[in-house]
């Protein structure tokens, strides 16, 4: 199959595909998050006050993320539609090291912004990209887990997809080993022992497991179903023991939430399932099905934000309550904020806003409150990323428009971009055709309805089958067409064709 379709096409074709492939994924990746970082890094430079430096550097950094988990993913989908089937190398091999050269310069971007434009002490770059990396490993699961899903929810390979689902997701209890596993956590050191000691006798609570995590941020986790918590090592760096014992109260008021608490915590672990399962929802019922699963999903999302939302200023109090120096917590809050760059106010925060649990710890702000940050910047480059990501998958479709298969260049096009196998195939056929190679386009025309269920494409096989006096054939591409349900048009034109193949060839009617 491969000679004959290089036979049949120009040589440049099979190189379209992968030169528009790379003009797109540095396009995108340029983008978003590149050209974001590059704008943000100025103005952090030229504010005063730490609060506005914050502003414009969690815009930066929302832009990271956000990029982290759709950049890879829309490469991905962008080898599928701009290799085609003529390339050298198959579609995931581009695909795969597009992937990989986009998430490093993703994270060199965020390395660029943390030591350039924030200044943020870090302790290496290969120790700043495993980081990276261990962190997009549950987002990587997530895109396995929906490419590997079955096309329908009735499938019986549902049934294993769930169960791998659901490990997947109970995976998510391990964070703390995978990354001691990598280098990047470990078990605290006996200041920070006796630090969260001291804190868990002070409030009357079980003392905890208590873990270090490798980061440049100063910031404290919880991990209610696991009794531990962390701290990361410019926390611990950063803030003084009294300091350190206050947020360790705020985190032990997360271990002693109620067990209903700790489950519904633990729900977040399923909430992305639905999204994984798109594939198959979409298969089996359809966009108005998957709108309702995601809208489900959504609910689901906003009841966990609200139940989180709810919980924190509790955890505040509970550090205000047994802190053993009035205003220490607000002070630790504020000098946590400060130098790790944490915007004051955001537009929807989980943890409420900085001005409010200062006041409410016992502490003056000595800052207005500022302005949320902008989207601006995240928006216009997702939106030209989209706009980019769009133009090429039309390409296939928009290099049709206004000819037709007796001018073949349209189709070379077409078929250097395609990503549908049957679509592709199909043109071939048709290519074939217009150069009088009937042999070559029923072999064409018999691959393409092999590769897709859809009935129209029978229809070609009908006729070239025809035409070359194999009536027999004719008629068994006839049957398979009325198998698969097709129009009441087609298979009349279907019929046609037999009878005229019939009396052209003297086949007995």
């Amino acid at each position: 199959m491969t000679e004959q379709i290089r036979a049949l096409v120009p040589a440049w074709v099979e190189w379209l595909g992968p030169l528009l492939f790379l003009v797109g994924t540095a396009a995108i990746v340029s983008l978003l998050p590149v050209a974001v970082v590059r704008g943000c890094v100025p103005r952090i430079g030229r504010a005063g006050h730490w609060t506005e430096q914050a502003r414009s550097a969690h815009a930066a950094r929302v832009s990271i993320i956000w990029a982290a988990a759709t950049v890879p993913a829309a490469i991905w989908l962008l080898s599928t539609i701009t290799i085609g089937p003529l390339g050298r190398m198959p579609s995931w091999l581009y695909g795969f090291g597009g992937v990989a050269v986009a998430v490093i310069l993703i994270a060199r971007s965020s390395w660029w912004l943390e030591t350039s434009g924030v200044g943020q002490p870090l302790r290496g770059w290969s120790r700043f990209l495993s980081g990276f990396l261990i962190r997009l490993v549950p987002l990587a699961s997530i895109i396995v887990l929906a490419l590997a899903a079955p096309s329908s929810l009735a499938s019986p390979w549902m049934i294993l997809w769930v169960v791998l689902a659901l490990m997947l997701a109970f995976a998510l209890r391990f964070q703390l080993e995978l990354l001691a596993a990598a280098g990047l956590a470990g078990p605290a050191d006996d200041r920070l022992e006796a630090i969260v000691g001291r804190a868990a006798t002070r409030a009357g609570v079980a003392i905890p497991t208590v873990s270090i995590i490798e980061h440049h941020r100063p910031n404290a986790f919880a991990f209610p179903w696991r009794g531990a918590v962390a701290f990361t090592s410019r926390a611990v760096a950063e803030l003084s023991d009294e300091e350190l014992e206050s947020v360790a109260l705020h985190e032990l008021g997360h271990l002693a939430e109620s067990a209903g608490s700790s489950r519904l915590r633990q729900a977040t672990q399923f909430v992305w399932i639905p999204v994984a399962a798109t594939k198959p929802v979409l298969g089996s019922m359809g966009l108005a099905g998957l709108l309702g699963v995601l809208v489900l999903m959504l609910g689901l999302l906003l009841v966990v934000r609200r139940f989180v939302t709810t919980m924190e200023p509790r955890s505040d109090e509970h550090a205000v309550a047994h802190v053993h120096e009035s205003g220490m917590y607000g002070r630790a809050l504020e000098k946590t904020y400060r130098i790790g760059l944490i915007p004051a106010v955001l537009r929807r925060p989980s943890h409420g806003q900085l001005h409010e649990r200062l006041e409410a710890a016992g502490v003056a702000s000595d800052f207005d409150p500022p302005a949320p940050p902008s989207m601006r910047p995240l928006v216009t480059s997702t939106a030209a990323a989209l706009a980019v990501g769009l133009a090429i998958f039309m390409a296939p479709y928009l290099a049709m428009i206004g000819t037709d298969l007796s001018s073949p260049t349209p189709a070379h096009v077409a078929l250097a971009l395609g990503t549908n196998e049957a679509w592709s195939l199909e043109r071939l056929g048709q290519l074939a055709d217009l150069d009088g190679d009937l042999e070559a386009a029923a072999v064409f025309y018999t691959a393409a309805a092999q590769a897709s269920p859809e009935a129209d494409l029978l229809m070609n096989l009908v006729y070239v089958r025809s035409v070359l006096g194999h009536c027999d054939d004719a008629v068994l591409a006839m049957s398979e067409l009325l198998g698969r349900n097709g129009s009441r048009g087609d298979v009349s034109l279907a019929a046609e064709w037999v009878d005229w193949c019939r009396q052209q060839w003297g086949y007995p009617s």
